[in-house]
């Protein structure tokens, strides 16, 4: 069997393809709020087919931005000894020897300015998003926050289960987090990219 044959691949799931047919309506949001802010002010009437468009550029813009950018970043690939993010070019690449530690679940901290919104469904989400997160602390220092398993990929939590099983014997626990890690932490936000601490 070959080194670098794939065991695990995500690419952008049914539902992610999907949710592309809500960007024209949330242009229609975009492109109204400021539109309604200036003709209150400058008491101005643009005409319709301006608006219609300005409103079909940026649903264009957005639509090829999504189109060529997204699958890029929600392709995942695991081998027998890497990690590789990228669909025909690889930005992240991962040598297993490069792993130092896994650890299974980030801090549950939010940065400081999310806690207004700790009420909010979407607060208690990301919550979930950190617990259920591995946090792969990588040579030189660097962490990847990894969490696939959101309904934009398919084939995330495989990809993550795989990983664990290849890695066993680096995996520890939330307690080993230091407090440099957890601030660090606590102000990142994002997943699947690289740290460098």
């Amino acid at each position: 069997m070959l080194m670098n044959e794939i065991m695990v691949m995500t690419r952008p799931s049914a539902r992610y393809w999907l949710a592309l047919l809500l960007i024209p309506f949330a242009t229609i949001v975009a492109v109204a709020m400021p539109l309604g802010i200036y003709l209150s002010v400058a008491h101005a009437e643009p005409s319709r087919p301006l608006i219609i468009a300005i409103w079909g550029c940026l649903t264009l813009a957005v639509l090829a931005y999504c189109i060529l950018h997204d699958p890029q970043v929600l392709t995942w690939t695991i081998t027998k000894n890497e990690l590789r993010r990228g669909k025909k070019r690889n930005d992240i690449v991962i040598p297993f020897e490069e792993i130092e530690s896994i650890v299974t679940g980030m801090p549950l901290q939010c940065p400081w300015y999310l806690q207004p919104t700790r009420f909010h469904p979407g607060y208690r989400n990301l919550l979930v998003l950190r617990k259920t997160a591995l946090l792969l602390r990588l040579q030189g220092g660097r962490l990847l926050p990894l969490n696939l398993m959101t309904a934009q990929y398919e084939n995330g939590y495989a990809l993550m289960e795989y990983l664990l099983r290849s890695n066993d014997s680096k995996v520890v626990g939330p307690e080993s987090y230091t407090e440099a890690e957890i601030r660090r932490l606590t102000s990142a936000i994002g997943f699947n990219r690289i740290i460098k601490t």
